[in-house]
């Protein structure tokens, strides 16, 4: 009995590998620091192999807008020839990107840019960006319509205060502490 439960747990895992997909979704740079009042720069980037070619995508960025304000963006080299629609904002905190063109070829195996978006720093904080959409790779279910895999990403840019901020509350706390001293011989 123990052997067949074995037995069948080891066919169903190695079943489950051929399900796998080989496309990723990634942030570059997955998490950055900038300072309050700079721009972080921040692409998503979309890894295929050979087996896969991409024929289109609409995918969703999600920031928090109340510490990151969006400047612009741009598809990537592979996509900027298109004409697709431009980057921009749908809604507060979220950019969407969306990619289907019958012209479209499709671009396979490789490291590709999807998008680069700016972003200026407005208030100190961490904002988390995250990315979740569909992909077209070219599938069709029993009935000929597209099959769209869906992908998702995380990443965060951090916003600090620039130096001179911390100099003069360090020059202030000094101060403070020196008045403190002055008083407490008097």
């Amino acid at each position: 009995m123990r052997k067949s439960l074995i037995l069948t747990v080891a066919v169903w895992l190695l079943g489950l590998s051929g399900l796998a997909q080989a496309y990723n979704l990634t942030f570059e740079p997955v998490s950055q620091t900038i300072l309050q009042g700079d721009t972080a720069q921040v692409s998503l980037n979309l890894t295929l192999d050979a087996t896969e070619t991409l024929y289109g995508f609409d995918i969703d960025v999600n920031f928090e807008p109340t510490i990151l304000e969006f400047v612009d963006g741009s598809y990537g080299s592979s996509f900027s020839t298109w004409g697709f629609l431009p980057v921009d904002l749908v809604a507060v905190g979220v950019l969407n990107i969306i990619a289907y063109d019958d012209s479209f070829t499709g671009v396979s195996d490789g490291l590709f840019s999807l998008a680069t978006f700016n972003f200026f720093g407005t208030t100190l904080g961490t904002s988390v960006l995250t990315a979740g959409g569909d992909l077209d790779l070219g599938n069709v279910d029993t009935t000929g319509l597209p099959v769209l895999d869906f992908v998702d990403a995380t990443g965060s840019v951090n916003v600090v205060p620039e130096p001179s901020t911390w100099l003069l509350m360090v020059v202030g706390l000094l101060g403070l502490v020196g008045m403190k001293k002055k008083y407490h011989r008097e």
